[in-house]
């Protein structure tokens, strides 16, 4: 959807061919669970889907190098 609709190309971090050295990362998880990436990264936005209890996205962006 971040293609398609504000062409933005995201790569998934659990794949090391597609891996890249970003500044910001986006996180998909529950709500009640908060599991912050390791290394430099400060969370600069939270929200999910109207209506959806059950997921949340994070976005974190890098402090440091």
């Amino acid at each position: 959807m971040l293609h398609y609709f504000a062409n933005i190309i995201t790569y998934r971090e659990g794949v090391p061919s597609r891996k890249r050295d970003c500044e910001l990362l986006l996180v998909q998880g529950q709500p009640q669970a908060e599991h912050n990436p390791p290394g430099p990264w400060k969370k600069i936005w939270e929200g999910g889907r109207p209506g959806d209890k059950d997921e949340r996205y994070r976005l974190y962006r890098r402090t440091a190098r």
